[in-house]
């Protein structure tokens, strides 16, 4: 029984909710290896923070899409894909919506939602600068 292999195993386990099968290889290695159930616990302990940093990232794109849902109903994505990023809306769309684009979910670069943050700021000092007279 080799150590590495039985580690990634409880691993992945771990990572895909697999609860029982969990229960029964950590069972199977505190008693295989009792040396090692510190190297485990490590272990464990890093793929609990990985994994609540996926899920911090995943919750920050939520909360984008949430906060664009209003700005698409009040700015056209056409035109700032156009004019900001020299992109087609369903480029924008793609990253909005984590579309698998060639085989992976399409997401903004920090560059790209700086350049969002941008045109969204862009455009409204541009509707207040805004006047009409008669």
């Amino acid at each position: 029984m080799d150590f590495e292999i039985e580690l990634n195993n409880l691993i992945e386990f771990y990572n895909s909710k697999q609860v029982d099968k969990f229960k029964s290889q950590d069972e199977i290695m505190r008693n295989n290896f009792p040396a090692k159930v510190d190297v485990m616990a490590n272990a464990l302990k890093e793929a609990i923070s990985l994994y609540e940093k996926k899920f911090d990232a995943d919750v920050e794109e939520v909360n984008l899409k949430v906060r664009l849902l209003e700005v698409t109903e009040v700015v056209s994505l056409s035109y700032i894909a156009k004019h900001y990023f020299n992109r087609t809306r369903n480029w924008l769309y793609q990253r909005i919506n984590g579309n698998i684009v060639k085989g992976k979910p399409a997401r903004f670069t920090e560059e790209e939602i700086q350049k969002l943050q941008f045109a969204i700021n862009d455009i409204g000092r541009k509707l207040q600068d805004f006047q009409i007279s008669m």
